[in-house]
Protein backbone atom coordinates (compact mmCIF):
# COMPACT_ATOMS: atom_id res chain seq x y z
CA UNK A 1 0.00 0.00 0.00
CA UNK A 2 1.41 3.15 -0.49
CA UNK A 3 0.90 5.05 2.66
CA UNK A 4 1.84 8.64 1.02
CA UNK A 5 -0.90 8.19 -1.05
CA UNK A 6 -3.27 7.15 1.69
CA UNK A 7 -2.02 10.49 4.30
CA UNK A 8 -2.86 12.95 1.01
CA UNK A 9 -6.42 11.72 0.92
CA UNK A 10 -6.76 12.63 4.63
CA UNK A 11 -4.92 15.68 4.49
CA UNK A 12 -7.39 16.78 1.55
CA UNK A 13 -10.37 15.71 3.78
CA UNK A 14 -9.32 18.12 6.09
CA UNK A 15 -8.97 20.81 3.43
CA UNK A 16 -12.01 20.11 1.90
CA UNK A 17 -13.76 20.89 5.39
CA UNK A 18 -11.59 23.53 5.25
CA UNK A 19 -13.95 25.08 2.13
CA UNK A 20 -16.90 24.14 4.01
CA UNK A 21 -16.18 26.29 6.89
CA UNK A 22 -14.97 29.05 4.72
CA UNK A 23 -18.70 28.70 3.10
CA UNK A 24 -20.58 28.59 6.07
CA UNK A 25 -19.24 31.42 7.89
CA UNK A 26 -19.31 33.78 4.67
CA UNK A 27 -23.43 32.62 4.50
CA UNK A 28 -23.80 33.47 8.35
CA UNK A 29 -21.88 36.71 7.70
CA UNK A 30 -23.07 38.21 4.68
CA UNK A 31 -26.69 38.96 4.25
CA UNK A 32 -28.49 37.72 1.37
CA UNK A 33 -31.62 40.34 0.74
CA UNK A 34 -30.17 42.19 -2.98
CA UNK A 35 -29.21 41.26 -6.09
CA UNK A 36 -25.09 42.61 -5.67
CA UNK A 37 -22.67 39.94 -6.63
CA UNK A 38 -21.87 39.19 -2.47
CA UNK A 39 -25.72 38.69 -1.92
CA UNK A 40 -25.81 36.08 -5.35
CA UNK A 41 -22.76 33.94 -4.02
CA UNK A 42 -24.22 33.72 -0.54
CA UNK A 43 -27.70 32.40 -2.62
CA UNK A 44 -25.44 30.18 -4.85
CA UNK A 45 -23.75 28.57 -1.64
CA UNK A 46 -27.13 27.66 0.34
CA UNK A 47 -27.09 24.58 1.61
CA UNK A 48 -23.72 23.21 0.09
CA UNK A 49 -21.27 23.53 3.05
CA UNK A 50 -24.11 22.16 5.83
CA UNK A 51 -24.12 18.80 2.61
CA UNK A 52 -20.88 18.71 2.10
CA UNK A 53 -20.22 18.87 6.23
CA UNK A 54 -22.42 16.05 6.32
CA UNK A 55 -20.51 14.16 3.45
CA UNK A 56 -16.80 14.24 4.80
CA UNK A 57 -18.72 13.49 8.47
CA UNK A 58 -19.35 9.98 6.90
CA UNK A 59 -15.71 9.64 5.44
CA UNK A 60 -14.16 10.43 8.57
CA UNK A 61 -16.24 8.78 10.95
CA UNK A 62 -15.99 5.44 8.93
CA UNK A 63 -11.81 6.10 9.25
CA UNK A 64 -11.81 6.30 13.34
CA UNK A 65 -10.96 2.97 15.38
CA UNK A 66 -13.94 1.33 15.97
CA UNK A 67 -11.67 -0.16 19.22
CA UNK A 68 -13.72 0.96 22.01
CA UNK A 69 -17.24 2.08 20.53
CA UNK A 70 -18.76 3.53 23.82
CA UNK A 71 -16.48 6.24 23.24
CA UNK A 72 -18.40 7.41 19.78
CA UNK A 73 -22.00 7.09 21.74
CA UNK A 74 -20.34 9.56 24.06
CA UNK A 75 -18.96 11.69 21.29
CA UNK A 76 -22.74 11.88 19.77
CA UNK A 77 -24.49 12.64 22.79
CA UNK A 78 -21.95 15.55 23.00
CA UNK A 79 -22.45 17.17 20.07
CA UNK A 80 -26.48 16.95 21.34
CA UNK A 81 -26.01 17.86 24.48
CA UNK A 82 -24.04 21.23 22.87
CA UNK A 83 -26.59 21.95 20.31
CA UNK A 84 -29.14 21.95 22.72
CA UNK A 85 -27.19 24.20 25.12
CA UNK A 86 -26.10 26.27 22.25
CA UNK A 87 -29.44 26.71 21.13
CA UNK A 88 -31.04 27.85 23.83
CA UNK A 89 -29.12 30.09 24.95
CA UNK A 90 -26.60 32.33 22.14
CA UNK A 91 -27.85 31.14 18.93
CA UNK A 92 -30.15 29.37 17.15
CA UNK A 93 -27.94 26.39 15.60
CA UNK A 94 -29.63 23.40 14.45
CA UNK A 95 -26.61 21.62 13.04
CA UNK A 96 -25.07 19.39 16.32
CA UNK A 97 -28.24 18.01 17.40
CA UNK A 98 -28.77 15.90 14.28
CA UNK A 99 -25.14 15.70 13.97
CA UNK A 100 -25.12 13.82 17.00
CA UNK A 101 -27.78 11.42 16.06
CA UNK A 102 -26.27 10.77 12.74
CA UNK A 103 -23.16 9.90 14.44
CA UNK A 104 -25.33 7.32 16.80
CA UNK A 105 -26.45 5.73 14.22
CA UNK A 106 -23.92 5.48 12.12
CA UNK A 107 -22.08 4.03 14.71
CA UNK A 108 -25.46 1.57 15.35
CA UNK A 109 -24.87 0.03 11.26
CA UNK A 110 -21.41 0.62 11.37
CA UNK A 111 -20.30 -2.85 9.28
CA UNK A 112 -23.24 -3.87 8.09
CA UNK A 113 -23.44 -2.39 4.59
CA UNK A 114 -26.38 -4.20 3.15
CA UNK A 115 -28.40 -2.34 6.03
CA UNK A 116 -27.01 0.80 5.88
CA UNK A 117 -27.31 1.13 2.20
CA UNK A 118 -31.27 0.02 2.43
CA UNK A 119 -32.01 3.08 5.33
CA UNK A 120 -29.95 5.37 2.87
CA UNK A 121 -31.68 4.54 -0.20
CA UNK A 122 -35.41 4.68 1.89
CA UNK A 123 -34.23 8.04 3.31
CA UNK A 124 -33.48 9.56 0.19
CA UNK A 125 -36.86 8.27 -1.49
CA UNK A 126 -39.09 9.61 1.93
CA UNK A 127 -38.14 12.99 0.95
CA UNK A 128 -40.35 12.27 -2.40
CA UNK A 129 -42.92 11.79 0.48
CA UNK A 130 -42.27 14.94 2.95
CA UNK A 131 -44.56 17.38 0.95
CA UNK A 132 -47.70 14.74 1.32
CA UNK A 133 -46.80 13.64 4.87
CA UNK A 134 -46.16 16.39 6.49
CA UNK A 135 -46.85 20.37 6.95
CA UNK A 136 -46.31 23.10 9.84
CA UNK A 137 -48.92 21.90 11.93
CA UNK A 138 -47.65 18.23 12.48
CA UNK A 139 -44.39 19.18 14.03
CA UNK A 140 -42.97 20.99 16.90
CA UNK A 141 -39.04 21.99 17.70
CA UNK A 142 -38.59 20.13 21.30
CA UNK A 143 -35.43 22.72 21.47
CA UNK A 144 -37.25 26.02 21.69
CA UNK A 145 -41.35 24.60 22.57
CA UNK A 146 -40.89 21.63 24.64
CA UNK A 147 -43.60 21.69 27.16
CA UNK A 148 -45.07 20.87 24.03
CA UNK A 149 -44.03 17.29 24.38
CA UNK A 150 -46.41 17.03 27.52
CA UNK A 151 -49.84 18.13 25.32
CA UNK A 152 -51.39 14.86 23.55
CA UNK A 153 -49.21 13.55 20.67
CA UNK A 154 -46.82 15.46 21.82
CA UNK A 155 -43.93 13.13 21.65
CA UNK A 156 -44.86 11.98 18.25
CA UNK A 157 -44.57 15.45 16.45
CA UNK A 158 -41.70 16.04 18.34
CA UNK A 159 -40.23 12.77 16.60
CA UNK A 160 -42.24 14.30 13.41
CA UNK A 161 -39.43 17.67 13.46
CA UNK A 162 -36.30 15.43 14.37
CA UNK A 163 -36.46 12.85 12.05
CA UNK A 164 -38.31 14.68 9.03
CA UNK A 165 -39.04 18.66 9.09
CA UNK A 166 -36.61 20.26 10.80
CA UNK A 167 -33.64 22.11 8.85
CA UNK A 168 -31.65 18.96 9.37
CA UNK A 169 -34.16 16.15 9.40
CA UNK A 170 -32.42 12.84 10.33
CA UNK A 171 -33.81 10.38 7.95
CA UNK A 172 -32.48 12.29 4.96
CA UNK A 173 -29.63 13.95 6.04
CA UNK A 174 -27.89 10.68 7.66
CA UNK A 175 -28.57 8.87 3.99
CA UNK A 176 -25.53 11.92 3.08
CA UNK A 177 -23.39 10.68 6.06
CA UNK A 178 -23.73 7.30 5.15
CA UNK A 179 -23.15 7.68 1.18
CA UNK A 180 -20.16 9.65 2.46
CA UNK A 181 -18.52 6.69 4.25
CA UNK A 182 -19.44 4.42 1.25
CA UNK A 183 -16.94 6.47 -0.68
CA UNK A 184 -13.74 4.52 -0.54
CA UNK A 185 -9.94 5.40 -0.19
CA UNK A 186 -9.40 3.47 -4.16
CA UNK A 187 -12.43 6.05 -5.01
CA UNK A 188 -10.74 9.12 -4.15
CA UNK A 189 -7.34 7.63 -5.62
CA UNK A 190 -9.52 8.96 -8.85
CA UNK A 191 -10.66 12.78 -8.03
CA UNK A 192 -11.26 13.25 -11.44
CA UNK A 193 -14.17 10.41 -11.43
CA UNK A 194 -15.45 11.69 -7.67
CA UNK A 195 -16.27 14.61 -9.66
CA UNK A 196 -17.37 13.59 -12.66
CA UNK A 197 -20.02 11.87 -10.74
CA UNK A 198 -20.74 14.72 -8.79
CA UNK A 199 -21.52 17.00 -11.75
CA UNK A 200 -23.90 14.52 -13.37
CA UNK A 201 -25.79 14.19 -9.50
CA UNK A 202 -26.06 18.10 -9.92
CA UNK A 203 -26.93 18.25 -13.57
CA UNK A 204 -29.56 15.69 -12.71
CA UNK A 205 -30.97 17.69 -9.69
CA UNK A 206 -31.20 21.06 -11.98
CA UNK A 207 -33.01 18.80 -14.49
CA UNK A 208 -36.00 17.50 -12.69
CA UNK A 209 -36.72 21.49 -11.48
CA UNK A 210 -35.87 23.88 -14.49
CA UNK A 211 -36.34 21.50 -17.80
CA UNK A 212 -39.21 21.88 -18.99
CA UNK A 213 -41.25 18.31 -19.88
CA UNK A 214 -38.93 16.53 -17.13
CA UNK A 215 -41.48 16.10 -14.28
CA UNK A 216 -45.08 16.45 -14.86
CA UNK A 217 -46.74 19.65 -13.71
CA UNK A 218 -48.96 17.65 -10.95
CA UNK A 219 -45.37 16.48 -9.50
CA UNK A 220 -43.96 19.65 -9.37
CA UNK A 221 -44.47 20.48 -5.53
CA UNK A 222 -42.86 17.44 -4.59
CA UNK A 223 -40.02 18.21 -6.29
CA UNK A 224 -38.78 21.54 -5.58
CA UNK A 225 -35.18 22.59 -4.57
CA UNK A 226 -36.03 23.67 -0.70
CA UNK A 227 -33.88 23.08 2.17
CA UNK A 228 -36.88 22.62 4.73
CA UNK A 229 -38.19 20.49 4.05
CA UNK A 230 -35.32 18.60 2.58
CA UNK A 231 -36.18 17.68 -0.95
CA UNK A 232 -34.06 15.03 -3.26
CA UNK A 233 -33.66 17.58 -5.68
CA UNK A 234 -32.07 19.63 -3.11
CA UNK A 235 -29.96 17.16 -1.72
CA UNK A 236 -29.00 15.56 -5.73
CA UNK A 237 -28.05 19.44 -6.24
CA UNK A 238 -26.05 20.08 -3.08
CA UNK A 239 -24.47 16.82 -2.98
CA UNK A 240 -23.26 16.79 -6.48
CA UNK A 241 -21.47 20.29 -5.45
CA UNK A 242 -20.26 18.40 -2.53
CA UNK A 243 -18.23 15.68 -4.76
CA UNK A 244 -17.24 18.15 -6.91
CA UNK A 245 -15.76 20.37 -4.40
CA UNK A 246 -13.96 16.67 -3.02
CA UNK A 247 -13.01 15.73 -6.15
CA UNK A 248 -11.27 19.20 -6.81
CA UNK A 249 -9.38 19.35 -3.57
CA UNK A 250 -8.25 15.68 -3.71
CA UNK A 251 -6.90 16.49 -7.31
CA UNK A 252 -5.07 19.38 -6.13
CA UNK A 253 -4.25 18.93 -2.79
CA UNK A 254 -1.29 21.69 -2.82
CA UNK A 255 -3.77 24.71 -3.91
CA UNK A 256 -5.61 23.97 -0.78
CA UNK A 257 -2.55 23.65 1.82
CA UNK A 258 -3.50 26.75 3.33
CA UNK A 259 -7.10 25.66 4.17
CA UNK A 260 -6.06 21.97 6.10
CA UNK A 261 -5.16 23.31 9.54
CA UNK A 262 -8.90 25.00 9.34
CA UNK A 263 -10.62 22.00 8.49
CA UNK A 264 -8.67 20.12 11.29
CA UNK A 265 -10.55 22.94 13.68
CA UNK A 266 -13.47 22.46 12.12
CA UNK A 267 -15.63 22.66 15.33
CA UNK A 268 -13.47 24.74 16.87
CA UNK A 269 -14.09 26.98 13.78
CA UNK A 270 -17.78 26.77 13.50
CA UNK A 271 -18.57 27.70 17.46
CA UNK A 272 -16.13 30.06 17.45
CA UNK A 273 -17.24 32.11 14.68
CA UNK A 274 -20.61 32.44 15.98
CA UNK A 275 -19.70 33.29 19.62
CA UNK A 276 -16.78 35.95 18.45
CA UNK A 277 -18.72 37.17 15.02
CA UNK A 278 -22.28 36.15 14.75
CA UNK A 279 -23.29 36.93 18.28
CA UNK A 280 -22.10 40.78 18.29
CA UNK A 281 -23.11 41.03 14.64
CA UNK A 282 -27.10 40.18 15.44
CA UNK A 283 -26.81 41.95 18.83
CA UNK A 284 -25.98 45.10 16.65
CA UNK A 285 -28.69 44.46 14.36
CA UNK A 286 -31.59 42.61 15.92
CA UNK A 287 -33.39 42.32 13.01
CA UNK A 288 -30.49 39.94 11.45
CA UNK A 289 -30.08 42.46 8.62
CA UNK A 290 -26.97 44.70 8.08
CA UNK A 291 -24.82 46.28 5.40
CA UNK A 292 -23.20 44.36 2.87
CA UNK A 293 -20.11 45.88 3.82
CA UNK A 294 -20.52 45.28 7.33
CA UNK A 295 -20.49 41.32 6.61
CA UNK A 296 -18.01 41.29 4.20
CA UNK A 297 -15.58 43.00 6.63
CA UNK A 298 -16.38 40.95 9.64
CA UNK A 299 -15.62 37.99 6.85
CA UNK A 300 -12.90 39.23 5.71
CA UNK A 301 -11.24 40.13 9.64
CA UNK A 302 -12.38 36.18 11.06
CA UNK A 303 -10.63 34.61 7.45
CA UNK A 304 -7.30 36.03 8.24
CA UNK A 305 -7.55 35.35 12.04
CA UNK A 306 -8.60 31.76 11.39
CA UNK A 307 -6.33 30.95 8.70
CA UNK A 308 -3.32 32.45 11.20
CA UNK A 309 -4.46 31.17 14.52
CA UNK A 310 -5.40 27.74 13.02
CA UNK A 311 -1.51 27.54 11.24
CA UNK A 312 -0.04 28.31 14.70
CA UNK A 313 -2.27 26.19 16.98
CA UNK A 314 -1.89 23.20 14.63
CA UNK A 315 2.38 23.74 14.77
CA UNK A 316 1.99 22.63 18.21
CA UNK A 317 -0.70 19.89 18.44
CA UNK A 318 -2.56 17.96 16.16
CA UNK A 319 -6.55 19.22 16.91
CA UNK A 320 -8.22 22.15 17.58
CA UNK A 321 -8.93 23.07 21.28
CA UNK A 322 -12.72 22.14 20.96
CA UNK A 323 -11.62 18.51 19.22
CA UNK A 324 -9.02 18.41 22.05
CA UNK A 325 -11.64 18.43 24.68
CA UNK A 326 -14.01 16.64 23.51
CA UNK A 327 -11.26 13.80 22.40
CA UNK A 328 -10.36 13.62 26.53
CA UNK A 329 -13.64 13.94 27.57
CA UNK A 330 -14.99 10.86 25.89
CA UNK A 331 -11.88 9.05 26.31
CA UNK A 332 -12.71 8.77 30.45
Amino acid sequence: MDTNNVSSRVVSLDAARGIAILMMAYVHMVPSDGTGFAQLVVKALEGKAAVLFFILAGMTWTRMSNEHPVRIYRRAGLYCVIGILMHTTIWNTEVLLPLGLCLALFQLVRGKKRIGDMLAILGLAATLLLPLMFNGDTAIDIIEQPRELLKPGGLLRAATFILFTSSYPVVPWWSLVWFGSRITGKQLGKPLSVAALGAVFALAGVAVTRVPGVVPAALRPLTDVTWTPTTLPFLLQCGGWALIFIGVVCWQVRLFNILIPLGRMSLTHYIGHIVIVCVPLYSRYPVWIWPVTVGLAAYGIWLAGAILLSYLWMKRYRRGPLEMAITRLVSR
